[in-house]
């Protein structure tokens, strides 16, 4: 009997290959990261009924800093039971008391006003959508005197400690920060004491606005402000002479504070400006670009504001009055705006 050949085993499946590594996970560009130099911004993990002394001293702050801001802290003054009218004496002897017991008690202070600050910041934030700027600048005046108030507080319990200011940490984005600041700035420029400044400056500080960009926000308000005069809105006309004054700048020949006033009285008034206001106001600007008040970099944003205020691009003006120049319908006092628009562009 014939042998029946025995069938050779399949050959084995090849294995599975190994699952491929999980793939790293991207970074969040948007992420926002606590930096380890960064205070804390949830006012709520400081403050509580625990006994250690630096939450004793944190919930007695927050509550004495809610009268720096009435109104504007209703949950926390309803938590920490604040009632009553405010007690300097009792509030600093309080704080001076608790503070006793901690190793750094300005840092303490300061990481409560960041948490504090972050709130009314984004309250006087929502008044952007308001065609009003008082009631922006308003909102931005509660947050300068909750500061100033913070700061009469802070000098009692850390006499001359020197720390890092505290700048907003909130999430509102750079620009809309920039935006309070030049509303602020074109609100008040115009009547800028020594007391303005101060606390325009301290605002800055604040929103972490660096000088560079501050003065940059500055030169758009005030070109603004002459654009304005320029087309017969002008307002505030002694401030910007003083302005100019501290800028070491003169003001052009033939012009003076009384002349100044006039030309804002008549526009206050509705009244157009006269050719020679006119013209004074293009050499006012033409001293202000030449006094380095306004960068090359601002000529663009100068440029626009011109176009908001007059209705029309200032080359397209410039070529219109060329052409008129050319076919003699031109006059004297045209010519002498023509020629000096052409030293403003140049």
């Amino acid at each position: 009997i014939a042998k029946v050949a025995t069938p050779s085993p399949p050959a084995p499946a090849p294995a599975p290959p190994a699952p491929a590594p999980p793939a790293p996970k991207k970074k969040s560009f948007f992420k926002i990261r606590k930096n380890k130099d960064q205070r804390e911004t949830d006012i709520n993990k400081l403050i509580g009924s625990g006994s250690d002394p630096a939450t004793r001293f944190s919930s007695a702050l927050a509550g004495y800093l809610t009268y720096g801001a009435p109104g504007r802290f209703p949950s926390l003054e309803l938590t920490l039971g604040v009632a009553g009218d405010f007690d300097l004496e009792a509030a600093r002897a309080e704080l001076n008391g608790l503070a006793s017991a901690l190793p750094n008690p300005a840092e303490d202070f300061a990481a409560v006003v960041n948490c504090m600050i972050i709130n009314i910041v984004d309250l006087a934030s929502s008044t952007l959508k308001e065609k009003d700027t008082k009631i922006i600048v308003k909102g931005l005046d509660v947050v300068l005197d909750f500061m100033e108030f913070a700061g009469g507080l802070y000098e009692s319990v850390a006499g001359d400690a020197v720390i890092k200011p505290v700048v907003y940490q909130g999430t509102l984005g750079r620009g809309k920060l920039e935006q309070m600041y030049g509303k602020y700035i074109s609100n008040n420029m115009m009547s800028m004491d020594e007391k303005a400044t101060e606390r325009a400056d301290q605002l800055q500080s604040v929103f972490g606005i660096k000088d560079a960009k501050a003065q940059g926000i500055q030169q758009r308000a005030m070109m603004k402000s002459i654009m304005a005069m320029a087309k017969g809105k002008g307002e505030g006309m002694e401030g910007l002479a003083e302005m100019m004054k501290g800028a070491g700048m003169d003001l052009p020949e033939g012009m003076d504070m009384e002349k100044m006033m006039k030309m804002a009285e008549a526009g206050e008034n509705g009244e157009p400006p006269t050719p020679e206001e006119l013209k004074e106001s293009i050499k006012m600007m033409k001293q202000l670009i030449d006094g380095g008040m306004v960068s090359p970099s601002e000529l663009k944003q100068i440029k626009k504001e011109f176009r908001d205020n007059m209705g029309t691009d200032v080359e397209d003006l410039v070529k219109m009055a060329e052409e008129q120049k050319r076919n003699g319908e031109l006059d004297k006092d045209g010519e002498e705006l023509l020629d000096l628009f052409k030293q403003v562009l140049d």
